[in-house]
């Protein structure tokens, strides 16, 4: 999966190595790993992730939605003019069934002396 952003008006691609989505045979009855989707929301615009991701369980939802938020998060504050006074994004995951997890980062500097 390739996922398309802009942070701080430069072009960045976020690329995620697809997981093999293995099925589970119990008595000839196959399952299969519920898909999540990681979309991302920064400056009030919203990048949809389209295709997802199958993972085992929400603790992997979890590392997996820290993991790219602090990825981006280091992008934006390393390449971005306007991370001087503060920047703002999160991930929004959710499955077939609506939202399930919301990661936040808040960048913010706060000056005591000029």
């Amino acid at each position: 999966m390739v996922l398309g952003v802009y942070v701080s008006n430069f072009p960045l691609e976020l690329s995620v190595v697809p997981r093999a989505s293995p099925s589970v045979s119990l008595l000839g009855i196959s399952t299969r790993m519920p898909r999540y989707y990681f979309d991302l929301c920064e400056n009030n615009e919203l990048a949809v992730d389209e295709e997802g991701l199958e993972l085992p369980n929400m603790r992997a939802v979890q590392i997996e939605a820290a993991r790219s938020l602090v990825d981006i998060a280091r992008h934006a504050v390393w390449t971005g003019a306007e991370t001087i006074l503060g920047h703002q994004m999160s991930i929004q995951v959710r499955d077939g069934s609506g939202p399930v997890l919301q990661a936040k980062f808040t960048f913010e500097l706060e000056k005591h002396r000029q």
